[in-house]
């Protein structure tokens, strides 16, 4: 089966990323792995994501490097680890449960 690596871009927005990864934590795909990357926010969604899931791996930028280059942050990581696929999800996105079956199936 392939590896997917589903990387979420956060910035000041915890409450849609949670809402995101509740999605994304009922998918039928299954080897898949969610890397959130927080794009230096200011406000306090380091923290917010940390206690709320702390089971979901959380990359920081270290700067705001805009959507390309958080995104990128995370491919990087996911081009490490050597997996398959990379799926970019929008963090105010909410997804269907067959959604990356069907991707990958294609």
């Amino acid at each position: 089966m392939n590896r997917v690596a589903i990387v979420v871009l956060n910035w000041n927005g915890w409450a849609d990323t949670l809402k995101c990864v509740a999605s994304l934590e009922k998918l039928e795909f299954a080897d898949a792995q969610i890397l959130l990357v927080d794009n230096e926010s200011s406000d306090d969604s380091v923290e917010q994501l940390r206690r709320r899931i702390p089971h979901i791996k959380l990359l920081q930028s270290g700067a705001n490097l805009g959507f390309g280059g958080g995104c990128n942050v995370g491919m990087r990581h996911a081009m490490q680890e050597r997996f398959e696929y990379i799926w970019l999800v929008n963090n105010d996105a909410r997804v269907a449960p067959d959604a990356l079956s069907e991707l990958v199936h294609l």
